[in-house]
């Protein structure tokens, strides 16, 4: 909640200072341009799956930095507000005003629009196209451990026992686990129980797996990450600095967040790769545990997605 406050405080405050500086000069065209965009798109909100509360990210890992050549692209935070206004204007599903904005932000800087627009192409094909797998894995993955398996964790309960939407995502990991031995295993996840700051998701994830039969040297926990958006900046950190063979990535999560979960890695992903197009990491398939009675609508998902990736505009800065 605190973090949509801030969110909405600071677009608030984006448009006061827009309305009572007419007279100043602008510094860069390009932000006026992701202002607009923004404005376009949608409301801005804050991720809230699972009722995860507010930390600090001051224990953001810093391996980020330690990029391969292939994937040295750091991106231009100067058109951050462009990118905000475009983000927004796709949510609210104002597509004139996206196609118009693309235009002028490939007029500032046209790899960073060819680049957002491969991106809003991906948010649309998660929504609208992209296959949902149900209890394993399609055949043709990567046998070897270039592959890695990227399991997104669920708010704890408050004495720091797994949930039972929490055990299904992990039963779901554990058959494609098995289905490609020699994959990685990413279990991602902050310190979410209410009562015992001891454990993490990903801690526990690691456990459960580890307790029936994966082996240790399979699996990577990421433990500091409180949303979809930490948890996939924290993996790619992770994922670049040590383990630099993974190049193809699955997502394992329950039925309703699979799409929300690919869209933040491929975003992350190609925010930081050197190739507009294709990061040298990439979001191959996914699996998901099948909740029959998600609360969630297409309306309040794409709603959460915008919040999502708002939120990675804030990481990245």
């Amino acid at each position: 909640m605190k973090r949509t406050a801030l969110l909405c405080a600071v677009s608030l405050l984006i448009l006061l200072f827009a309305a009572g500086c007419g007279k100043k000069e602008i510094k860069r065209r390009s932000d006026i341009i992701l202002r607009d965009l923004v404005s376009a798109y949608g409301h801005s909100v804050a991720e809230t799956e699972s009722s995860r509360e507010e930390s600090s990210r001051d224990q953001r890992t810093a391996e980020s930095s330690e990029q391969t050549p292939e994937d040295s692209y750091e991106p231009d935070h100067s058109q951050d507000p462009v990118i905000e206004s475009l983000i927004h204007a796709y949510g609210s599903s104002g597509q004139d005003r996206v196609e118009q904005l693309l235009d002028e932000l490939k007029d500032a800087d046209d790899g960073l629009g060819q680049r957002w627009e491969g991106i809003l192409d991906y948010w649309k094909y998660v929504n609208n196209q992209m296959p949902i797998n149900e209890k394993s894995l399609p055949g043709n993955l990567p046998c070897d451990d270039s592959l890695c398996i990227v399991v997104l964790g669920y708010e704890l309960n408050p004495d720091g026992t797994m949930k039972d939407e929490l055990i299904g995502r992990m039963e779901t990991a554990l058959a494609c686990a098995r289905q490609y031995p020699n994959a990685y295993v990413l279990c991602t996840g902050g310190k979410t129980a209410l009562y015992n700051k001891n454990v993490s998701e990903g801690g526990m994830m690691r456990d459960w797996l580890r307790s029936r039969g994966i082996e240790t040297s399979r699996l990577i926990v990421e433990s500091d990450s409180l949303s979809t958006a930490e948890n996939a900046e924290n993996s790619y950190a992770i994922l670049r600095s040590k383990y630099p063979k993974v190049q193809s990535v699955v997502i394992v999560s329950s039925n309703y967040h699979v799409p929300w979960g690919a869209l933040m890695f491929e975003t992350v992903f190609r925010t930081h790769s050197a190739s507009a197009e294709k990061g040298a990491l990439h979001v191959v398939s996914n699996c998901a545990y099948d909740v029959r009675f998600a609360a969630y609508g297409k309306g309040d998902l794409l709603f959460f997605q915008t919040g999502g990736m708002l939120e990675l505009l804030q990481l990245e800065a």
